[in-house]
Parts: C-alpha cells; structure tokens; sequence
C-alpha cells in the first residue's frame, strides 16, 4: 500500500516507509527461506520446502536489486511522472520507458514474492500438521 500511495501522490514519507518496511520483510523472508532451504531432501514435503525456499531467496534478492534500481532511477520525488490520472490525461507527458520497465517489474516480482511466502507458509503448516 505504501508503493501504490507514493506511485499515486508521489509522496516521499510513504516511499521512505516502504524503504524502511521492505528491510524488515526481506531479512524476515531470507530467515524464512533458509530455514525452508535446511529441510531433509528425503521426502517430496522436504524437497518442496527446499526448492520454495531457493524461490524464496532468489524473489527476495531480485526485489531488492529492482527496488535499488527503481530508487536510483526515480529517486524520491516522482513529481510529473507519477502515474496519471484521468482528468490529467489531456496534458501528461509521455512515459519514461526505463522507469515504467523497473517499477513494473518491481511490482511484478512484489506480487510473485508474496505468493510464494503464501505458498511457503501453507506448504510448511500443512507438512507440520501431519507430524
């Protein structure tokens, strides 16, 4: 929600909080996926958990490089490229390509991390409950 408020306002407390938000969440997901990473390779539970694990880690990596890459190429003041709304279509400036490629990415891959650490959670409550 932050990202959606600072790509819609442009404002710089709501990118600074999802900056500071998105610490947090990567240093818990990488606890996470190496715990995943550890489980026993003898069983197709254990070999799932390993390999949405390495998912886990490649995800939280990519988002990080991508969010590094969005920040450097937007920096914190969007200003007249935040996305635009319809009473302003008649007077917006064209797209910056290599910013809408790295934000959306970064989304992309935002919206693949979650569903992942979705998949994650179910897949290691589900193997736990059968212990």
């Amino acid at each position: 929600m932050l990202a959606a408020l600072f790509r819609h306002t442009g404002s710089a407390h709501a990118l600074w909080t999802h900056i500071g938000f998105s610490i947090f969440a990567a240093i818990a997901v990488g606890i996470a996926a190496f715990i995943l990473r550890s489980s026993e390779p003898y069983s197709n539970a254990g070999r799932a958990m390993r390999t949405l694990g390495a998912w886990l880690i490649g995800a939280v990596t990519l988002q990080m490089v991508l969010g590094f890459a969005a920040w450097a190429v937007v920096g914190d003041d969007y200003g007249p490229d935040r996305v635009v709304m319809y009473d302003e279509l008649a007077t917006a400036q064209g797209p910056n390509t290599a910013r809408t490629l790295i934000a959306t990415a970064h989304q992309a891959n935002g919206a693949l991390l979650l569903g992942l650490t979705a998949a994650a959670w179910a897949w290691a409550r589900s193997a736990a409950s059968r212990r």
